[in-house]
């Protein structure tokens, strides 16, 4: 999936319950650029891939 262009971002379902604000936060950085490299955390799990432009990346 990274290959073609894709980020995905894991959040654990008892926070998206109960921390809802921080995971819409964290979600809006990643939109925003502020969250551009991987991130491997007990809560969250996130694996960047560069934009695909034309035929190359940003």
């Amino acid at each position: 999936m990274r290959g073609e262009g894709f980020s995905v971002l894991r959040f654990w379902n008892f926070d998206v319950l109960k921390n809802t604000r921080s995971v819409c936060e964290t979600i809006l950085a990643v939109f925003e650029g502020r969250l551009a490299e991987d991130v491997a955390a007990a809560d969250l799990r996130f694996v960047f891939a560069a934009r695909k432009i034309g035929d190359g990346t940003l």
